[in-house]
């Protein structure tokens, strides 16, 4: 009984533990695809302004 019980928790902590892992990769990932998908967002705005500030000198002009 006392080693069917000690079984059934080392499984239940190497699940969690196994959980712990996918759920590390999934945040690192997603943390990754947010990261990209900021520097994409910023390099945009970049290239926003660069357009910008391009036709707003040659109005100026």
């Amino acid at each position: 009984m006392s080693i069917n019980r000690f079984y059934v928790i080392a499984v239940i902590e190497s699940f969690y533990e196994f959980n712990a892992i996918i759920a590390f990769v999934c945040i690192y990932i997603s943390s990754a695809a947010f990261f990209f998908i900021f520097v994409g967002i910023g390099c945009k705005r970049l290239y926003c302004f660069a357009v910008y500030g391009k036709v707003f000198s040659k109005v100026r002009q």
